[in-house]
């Protein structure tokens, strides 16, 4: 015991600061999430919607589970912006075959010319389509790009819109090809198969925007760790950009089946929010790693 009023206690500021560490952990337990190192993907998924104090526990999670649930995020974008407005269109018509039948005009490609006994024109949601052989080249100008895709059939081209991308195909270039109707009918199952091909395609392409994103954020973030020496790694932080990046990416997904919304507008608002749930959750993730309550 100090007998001196000058002399500060020891003693005293010890069993101070451990009461204030105690009260801070017993608060930090209430709000912290009860961590579960085994989670469920589609738990991981609700709760990176539902705020930055959820993140702290992605990170006391074993490093693979962000990749695996990386994939299965794209996975889920695929489906709601792909893979759904497919089989949707593919619906709407009755099936490929029924609907080659029933609605496609007797047509002939020969010498790298098309040619239609009439025009043709399909449209839904998602997707439109218009045939006309009088029309004799189209042009990018021609695209609408407020729909997901577009396909332009003139007597001299083919120009396909999907996902933001423009292919021209010319039919001169196919000019020892000869194909008619009754070969698109036979060939059915094949269309079937580069739909299938289509598909992982865009998987794969979206898996490479949407992990360049996240390197991206997970460097800029490291310069921001870095100045207030927070002491998160590189893996964590591109965790941290993994699950930041989920809400914005399943809203796109949707929307670009929709239409409900501008995709600049999406797009936009979506790299505005998935920088401040990023830098949010990373100035959590810091602090309570520089406090010591984040050990991962």
């Amino acid at each position: 015991m100090n007998n001196n009023p000058n002399k500060p206690d020891i003693d005293d500021w010890q069993q101070r600061y451990e009461n204030e560490q105690k009260r801070f952990n017993e608060q930090w337990k209430k709000l912290m999430p009860e961590f579960s190192a085994d989670m469920p993907l589609w738990k991981q998924m609700v709760n990176s919607f539902r705020g930055t104090r959820y993140y702290p526990q992605f990170l006391m999670q074993n490093g693979s589970r962000a990749i695996v649930y990386f994939f299965f995020l794209i996975l889920m974008v695929c489906i709601f912006s792909v893979i759904v407005p497919t089989v949707g269109t593919v619906a709407g018509m009755g099936g490929i075959k029924t609907y080659i039948q029933e609605r496609i005009p007797e047509f002939s490609l020969k010498d790298g010319v098309l040619t239609s006994s009439f025009p043709l024109e399909y449209e839904n949601a998602a997707t439109k389509f218009y045939l006309d052989t009088d029309t004799y080249r189209y042009t990018k100008a021609d695209v609408d790009d407020n729909i997901y895709m577009h396909i332009l059939v003139s007597k001299t081209n083919a120009l396909v819109y999907a996902n933001g991308m423009v292919t021209d195909y010319n039919f001169a270039d196919f000019k020892d090809l000869s194909f008619n109707k009754d070969m698109l009918i036979d060939g059915v199952p094949i269309i079937y198969l580069c739909l299938v091909l289509f598909c992982v395609i865009a998987y794969l392409m979206q898996a490479i925007s949407t992990a360049s994103t996240m390197l991206l954020l997970a460097v800029i973030g490291m310069l921001f760790n870095s100045f207030n020496g927070f002491g998160l790694r590189f893996g964590q932080l591109f965790t941290l950009a993994v699950y930041a990046t989920t809400i914005v990416s399943m809203l796109e997904a949707v929307n670009a089946g929709l239409r409900v919304i501008s995709a600049v507008v999406v797009s936009t608002a979506g790299m505005v929010w998935t920088a401040f749930v990023f830098f949010g959750a990373l100035v959590i993730c810091g602090v309570l790693k520089k406090g010591g309550q984040l050990r991962a």
